[in-house]
C-alpha cells in the first residue's frame, strides 16, 4: 500500500510574538495573490452602492514602499488621483482643473488608500479600525481658496465606508506643484484592529 505524503505544517510568523516590529508592503507583483484571500468586505460593499470600486493597481514610482506597518499602525504613502496607475486628474485646481473635479480627484484618492489599506489588511478592509490622520495636497491655483472642500472629496467617502472609525484629524495643504502633475495626492494613518494582527 502506497504511503500518503505528508504535507509541512506552516511555519508560525515571528508577528504574533512581536506585534511592534515594523512591517513594510510586500513586493507589488505580491499584490494580486494577497487580494483574492478573502471574499468581498463590508467596506467594498459599500463602495459598491456608492457605485464606486477599487483600482486594481496603483504601485511606487520611486524608491519606496506603498505603506509601512508598525504594530497596528499602518502608514500609506502619498496616493494621487489615478486609476488602475494611470492619471485620471492633472493641473491646478482653480485652474486647469476646477473645484468640482478636485473634489473627485481627492475621492480617487482616497479610493487608491483603500487599495493599499485592503494589502495592509491581508486582503480584508474590515480589519480597519480607525482613519486616524490624512493629510491633503492640492495643487491649486495661486488664487485658490477652497482646499478643504476639495478634501472633503476623501474625508466623506471614509466616513461613509467606516462611519463614526471614518472621523479622522486632518490637513489641507495648497502646492504649486505636484509629481507628475497631479491635481491632488493624499497620504493618511490608519488602525488596524488588533485582534487581526
Amino acid at each position: 500500500q502506497p504511503q500518503k505524503s505528508v504535507q509541512p505544517l506552516p511555519r508560525k510568523t515571528k508577528n504574533a510574538r512581536n506585534k511592534n516590529r515594523n512591517i513594510v508592503a510586500p513586493a507589488w507583483g505580491d499584490h494580486n495573490t494577497r487580494e483574492k484571500l478573502v471574499t468581498m468586505s463590508q467596506v467594498e460593499q459599500k463602495l459598491r452602492k456608492l457605485g464606486l470600486s477599487l483600482p486594481e493597481r496603483n504601485g511606487p514610482v520611486g524608491n519606496y514602499v506603498a505603506y509601512s506597518r508598525y504594530g497596528a499602525l499602518v502608514y500609506v504613502s502619498g496616493q494621487t488621483c489615478k486609476w488602475n496607475g494611470k492619471l485620471v486628474y492633472r493641473g491646478a485646481v482653480g485652474q486647469e482643473v476646477s473645484l468640482e473635479e478636485g473634489i473627485k480627484a481627492a475621492e480617487f484618492c482616497a479610493l487608491n488608500l483603500f487599495l493599499q489599506l485592503k494589502i495592509a489588511c491581508g486582503g480584508d478592509l474590515d480589519h480597519l479600525q480607525s482613519c486616524l490622520k490624512l493629510t491633503v495636497y492640492v495643487n491649486a491655483a495661486a488664487d485658490f481658496r477652497d482646499h478643504s472642500r476639495v478634501a472633503d472629496g476623501a474625508s466623506d467617502l471614509f466616513r461613509k465606508c467606516l462611519g463614526e472609525r471614518g472621523q479622522h484629524a486632518r490637513a489641507a495643504v495648497g502646492c504649486s506643484s505636484l509629481p507628475g502633475g497631479a491635481s491632488v495626492e493624499i497620504d493618511g494613518i490608519f488602525e488596524l484592529d488588533p485582534r487581526s494582527l
